[in-house]
């Protein structure tokens, strides 16, 4: 039997302002609008959205953190919906029952980052909105889309309209568009996980000894094997071909992160060189490296800007420009 929703506000007015305040920081005007949407949802959920770096996570964790219950889940949606189809195998793939299971009592769930860009996605994401939904539990999501731009390939978009139409039914819509990119300060404070690593031109790393060919690891995922360069005890060195021009999967990355705190990646190529299909994994490995915060350096046969000016690069480009702007950059 389904618990009730939750009913009235999770969390006091005021409360985001405040808890900024605490940090030293202004919340602003898009950032106070969201807040206010979060506080006074009263049960129904809010889907945030806005380009990178606008504070759509830290609302949503700020949120979370103040949230008069103890039972929520918090997660980015890749990771989920690779776990969820994991857990499916094992429940028969009877969806309620997997969701039980991954979600227990949880009275609030937050989704950071919430795409669809793949058709085949689309039609099991409708199914497991339509599951969730029926829940008794409230849901935040952040996305860097509106859901109207949601699998946009215009061949496959029209399929995708009746959840899109779920979405904005269930959830209340919020644009997060402040002037700045908060990713894109400089706050003086220590680099650590994704943003301590690099991005680097040249030939060779200067503070790494080049891998040679006896240190080539063959690493298992799944049925399908990975090839690094060298597995150390500080780190994981893997080729950008060995990832992204062999046909990896955004579970494989989530596989590989789970065990490898540091990373280094070299072979990235120039923009001629990059392909749409391997464009659009590097795209995916560099979400799941991201919101892993594990640190990795790339070695690029180009600088970061002539990169990101490939006409290859995925559709949430804005994304990804977004956080490898935070790395350090080496000629």
């Amino acid at each position: 039997m389904w618990r009730r929703r939750v009913r009235g506000s999770l969390v006091p007015e005021g409360t985001l302002a405040a808890a900024a305040a605490t940090q030293g920081l202004v919340l602003d005007t898009s950032q106070l609008e969201a807040a206010a949407g979060l506080e006074t949802m009263a049960g129904r959920g809010v889907y945030l959205w806005g380009p990178p770096g606008r504070g759509k996570s830290w609302l949503m964790d700020t949120f979370l953190a103040q949230a008069r219950t103890g039972r929520t889940t918090r997660t980015h949606f890749h990771r989920f919906f690779a776990d969820l189809h994991t857990e499916l195998n094992l429940r028969a793939h009877d969806l309620d029952i997997a969701l039980d299971h991954m979600l227990g009592d949880a009275e609030l769930v937050c989704f950071d980052e919430f795409h669809v860009h793949d058709p085949a996605d689309g039609i099991f994401v409708d199914r497991l909105l339509d599951a969730l939904f029926r829940r008794p539990v409230t849901v935040i999501m952040t996305s860097n889309y509106p859901p109207g731009q949601l699998l946009p390939n215009p061949l496959f978009h029209s399929m995708f309209e009746p959840t899109i139409h779920r979405i904005e039914q269930a959830l209340a819509i919020v644009h997060v568009d402040g002037p700045i990119d908060y990713r894109t300060l400089d706050l003086d404070t220590p680099r650590s996980g994704f943003a301590a690593g690099r991005w680097m031109t040249g030939s060779r790393f200067p503070d790494r000894r080049e891998p040679g060919d006896a240190e080539a690891v063959s690493l298992s995922i799944g049925l399908r094997t990975v090839v690094a360069r060298a597995v150390r005890p500080d780190l994981v060195w893997f080729t950008f071909d060995a990832l992204c021009e062999r046909p990896t999967a955004p579970s494989d990355f989530l596989h590989l992160a789970d065990r490898f705190p540091r990373w280094v990646i070299s072979g990235v190529p120039g923009p001629d060189r990059l392909g749409r299909d391997a464009a659009h994994r590097f795209g995916s490995l560099v979400d799941v490296l991201h919101d892993a915060s594990i640190r990795t350096d790339f070695l690029a046969e180009a600088p970061l800007g002539q990169f990101l000016r490939s006409r290859h690069l995925p559709v949430d480009v804005e994304r990804m420009a977004s956080r490898l702007g935070q790395l350090q950059t080496t000629p």
